[in-house]
């Protein structure tokens, strides 16, 4: 497997390094957990009806936990533009995310991508 912290990825974006990139079902609805270095990132969903919102919680200093509340749509939620999670080599790490979801029962599906540096 290519070291996924290599400063030599070969995608950029502005002033960002790609770090990983991909696309992610759940299996029956289950959360999802991605491992970016030492740092284990799992998504939760949740549905109570009311309108889409994230939350992010920091479980400790290598896990975080991202909580997605009402994040089912055909046509796509997620975020309008890269979260900061933290520094890594020094650099900020940033994430970008969109869930897709049939219904609210269905399985979801996480497109994500996770940035080094930036503005």
């Amino acid at each position: 497997m290519a070291n996924i912290l290599s400063p030599d990825t070969g995608i950029v974006s502005g002033a960002a390094t790609v770090l990983h990139s991909g696309c992610v079902h759940t299996y029956n609805n289950s959360s999802v957990a991605l491992r970016i270095g030492n740092l284990r990132i799992e998504f939760v969903f949740t549905e109570n009806g009311n309108e889409p919102d994230l939350s992010i919680v920091v479980k400790s200093e290598d896990n975080l936990l991202v909580e997605l509340k009402n994040f089912s749509s055909p046509t796509g939620v997620g975020t309008d533009s890269p979260i900061k999670l933290g520094v890594m080599q020094g650099q900020r790490l940033s994430m970008a995310f969109t869930v897709h979801s049939l219904s609210k029962d269905s399985i979801k599906m996480l497109s994500y991508t996770f940035f080094l540096g930036g503005d």
